[in-house]
């Protein structure tokens, strides 16, 4: 390691452009990857896309130019995993969730008689009590 951090390089340099150009080797390489994993854990686009980008923002000031291929890769996947279930437990997307859930029921109260929820959630009729 050379002990450079992101501060430390100018734009116009010549190590600000291999950088440049090693960040965006990366992003092309493992941007689907990582939203492959991510959505898997997030199992919402949006919040998938977010958690890939924060990859991207954590690997950015890091001194990417002496990685190995695959410690890039391992160690990406395992930042974007890290962020999907500090994503999870956190409290605001808990607190989501129910709401999220609360509407559905709320619609479904309002919309539906009691065949049509049966039907929403592919209950046959003859498991449910009349």
């Amino acid at each position: 390691m050379s002990g450079r951090t992101g501060s430390d390089i100018s734009y116009g340099s010549e190590v600000y452009k291999v950088k440049q150009e090693m960040f965006h080797g990366f992003v092309d390489r493992y941007a689907d990857m990582l939203f492959r994993i991510a959505i898997n854990y997030c199992r919402n686009f949006a919040d998938a896309e977010d958690m890939v980008q924060e990859v991207f923002l954590k690997i950015l000031p890091m001194d990417i130019d002496c990685w190995e291929e695959e410690d890039a890769k391992r160690f990406m996947i395992r930042i974007v995993i890290n962020c999907c279930k500090n994503h999870l437990k956190s409290a605001w997307n808990r607190k989501v969730a129910i709401q999220d859930k609360e509407i559905l029921f709320q619609y479904m109260d309002r919309q539906a008689d009691r065949n049509g929820r049966r039907q929403f959630f592919g209950v046959p009729d003859w498991k449910c009590n009349n």
